[in-house]
């Protein structure tokens, strides 16, 4: 299983269909009326993590397994990291960087007195030897986008990095998410040797053992620059099926059954001794409209199509609450992410606009325009049931306000093919999204055609415009309120229809305090805070 790559990525999202509800954020439980109490806490103890993948090394750039992503947060540190909530919070470094007006020299101040495994000292020169580590042309680097961006990195005195950018690079906070260390790597084989898969790190956890095909123990790092850990152990359990990790966690030989599927989510709920947790993730699904199909020219179709929908019904009736509505494109894992409000489902505005676009009710309720019914094909990518399911109800509410839409179930192998080339009236499927707000690929003009990310055709000036502000804006607290402001010009012109944001459902065991979900960072993020409530 792979990761989320941190830009924009086309994602031919076949499984476990999630509409807008009641997707949580943040650590709370899904069981109906639970109050979660503080309880006195012990330290020591062990938490077992199941997983459904074996990693086969250990090193974030060589590796885009979800399980290396995870276990990386054990044993490495980075210079920032993301909250759940996308909020930034300094980690090797001692204070959030500083960026200069034209954005492409970004400074970091280092803690001091931070260790490695191995007793070595942490300085500035490990920041500088990453880079040079994955930019070596040697170095069989899963991805060297962003430090590609990076024309010098300058240590100063042992605790300040200075990051120099040939050209604005937004997302720089994504970049020096694990630093490696010089004195053991320096002069190594960048791909090979002991260090791939007993690595060593700054991080809470160190690994203590790697059991083949059953799990990897990692113990508590005493020199731990935050304090030891409290558990003493995390056991990274592998259970290659999800039936048997569901049955697992039913036993209680698991303490944390992680990313889910939906059709094991009932189940999850129903154990009195688990607290579920949907977490806003970012997979976003949503409706393109082809601009250039005749009948979606008319910008009042469009708006009264996206009228004429009630996502919280879709949300209650298909989705069971694992998903959050979406109002624009910025997921809840971003820093960018912003909620205007979900406009409720106006059959009667809807049926006003279709009315000033010529389309009239004359036999029944379907609407017609010149003797020909107002109709249209919404193509899904096929292999997942939910999303059909989802599809059947919103072609049951278009059917209410006078529309006749045929779902039309494409093969999900060549859905791509037929998603570039845009021979379709209207599309129902989904994107992943990264942490970064950048949104030039899908929306600017200039993406439109010959294999384009921009399918919708989505032509606007102003979006031209901004996307490209966005892009090139060092300030975050700027550039949040130009992503808010693409959001609002995408609410008027309705190139797509957003929907809402898929959830990731883990379970942790009843006692287990200060698991907190992220799908930006892994579920392991802050492993190093939590406790067992006290016996």
């Amino acid at each position: 299983m792979r990761r989320f790559g941190r830009m924009w990525i086309l994602a031919l999202i076949l499984g476990g269909l999630l509409l807008a509800g009641g997707c949580s954020f943040g650590q709370n439980s899904e069981k109906a009326g639970e109050v979660a109490l503080p309880s006195a806490t012990r330290s020591g103890g062990q938490v077992v993590y199941a997983s459904l993948h074996e990693p086969a090394v250990l090193n974030p750039y060589l590796s885009d397994a979800v399980s290396v992503h995870e276990m990386s947060r054990l044993l490495f540190s980075g210079l920032v990291v993301s909250q759940p909530d996308g909020a930034l919070q300094p980690d090797l470094a001692r204070e959030l960087p500083t960026v200069s007006p034209d954005g492409l020299t970004v400074r970091y101040l280092l803690r001091t007195g931070v260790t490695w495994h191995d007793g070595a000292s942490f300085t500035a020169e490990d920041v500088r030897f990453t880079w040079e580590y994955i930019m070596n042309s040697k170095t069989q680097a899963i991805s060297r986008e962003g430090y590609d961006r990076i024309r010098a990195v300058e240590t100063p005195d042992p605790y300040t990095v200075v990051v120099k950018f040939r050209e604005i690079y937004p997302d720089w906070v994504s970049l020096f998410k694990t630093i490696l260390p010089k004195h053991l790597l320096a002069g190594a084989d960048p791909n090979k040797g002991a260090f791939q898969r007993n690595p060593i790190g700054t991080g809470p956890f160190r690994l203590q053992e790697w059991r083949m095909a059953d799990g990897l123990v990692f113990a508590a790092n005493e020199r731990y620059f935050r304090g030891k850990p409290k558990m003493d152990t995390i056991v990274y359990k592998i259970v290659p099926d999800e039936t048997l990790l569901i049955a697992q966690a039913k036993s209680g030989e698991v303490d944390i059954a992680p990313h889910f599927g939906n059709q094991a989510y009932d189940q999850m709920r129903s154990q009195t001794n688990f607290q579920v947790f949907a977490t806003p993730g970012p997979i976003w699904e949503q409706i393109t409209f082809n601009l250039d199909h005749p009948l979606f020219k008319d910008l009042r179709v469009r708006q009264a199509l996206a009228l004429g929908l009630d996502r919280n019904l879709l949300a209650q009736q298909v989705l069971k609450g694992t998903g959050v509505a979406a109002w624009a494109d910025q997921p809840a894992v971003s820093w960018a992410y912003v909620n205007e409000g979900i406009p409720p489902r106006d059959l009667k505005t809807a049926k006003e606009l279709l009315a000033q676009a010529g389309w009239l009710a004359q036999n029944g309720n379907m609407l017609q325009k010149e003797g020909k019914p107002l109709a249209f094909a919404l193509t899904v990518p096929s292999g997942n049931k939910q999303r059909e399911l989802a599809a059947q109800a919103i072609v049951q509410q278009w059917k209410e306000l006078g529309v006749s839409v045929q779902l039309q179930v494409v093969d999900a192998k060549n859905f791509e093919q037929t998603y570039r080339q845009r021979p379709f009236a209207a599309a129902f499927f989904a994107w992943v999204r990264g942490v970064d707000p950048d949104n030039r690929l899908y929306w600017h003009s200039r993406f439109i055609g010959q294999g384009g990310l921009n399918v919708a055709g989505w032509r606007n000036p102003q979006i031209d415009a901004l996307t490209i502000q966005g892009a090139t804006t060092p300030d975050m607290a700027a550039r949040k309120e130009i992503y808010k402001q693409i959001g609002a010009l995408m609410a008027t012109d309705v190139p797509v229809i957003p929907l809402y944001f898929r959830c990731q459902l883990d379970a942790s065991k009843n006692g287990l305090n200060g698991f907190k979900p992220n799908p930006a960072e892994g579920n392991l993020w802050n492993a190093w805070e939590w406790t067992w409530a006290a016996r």
